[in-house]
């Protein structure tokens, strides 16, 4: 019920005001602390690819300079710089949270990273 002398609000006023407030406050809070934490996620994944990038080519490396042939400077950095062109496009996506499952991301970075390993040694 509604009095309206006594201050009361009218029960369709409090339902439209309540309506209004979750519209416009509620939801968008909700959004951004969703996005908030997705974002987070998809910064932890994307550390975690290229943690495992750079170890993966370092391995390689090593492992190569420790057989036959010693792997200069120069060498080594054109490939981190195609190891990086190769995480680009992924990180980009597990960003905007269309990546998909982080193992298979992960397995063919590394694939590519490989296949640019054997093409330049």
């Amino acid at each position: 019920k509604s009095r309206f002398g006594d201050g009361d609000v009218p029960l369709d006023l409090a339902k439209m005001a309540a309506k209004a407030a979750k519209e416009k406050a509620i939801k968008p809070s909700i959004k951004r602390c969703i996005e908030k934490l997705e974002a987070l996620n998809a910064s932890k994944s994307i550390s975690a690819l290229r943690q495992t990038a750079d170890l993966f080519l370092q391995t390689k490396l090593q492992q190569t300079s420790s057989s036959s042939k010693n792997v200069s400077p120069k060498v080594e950095s054109i490939l981190r710089k195609r190891m990086n062109a190769i995480l680009h496009q992924p990180c980009i996506d597990l960003r905007e949270g269309v990546g998909g499952d982080v193992d298979l991301i992960e397995l063919e970075v590394l694939r590519l990273v490989q296949k640019e390993i054997d093409l330049v040694l």
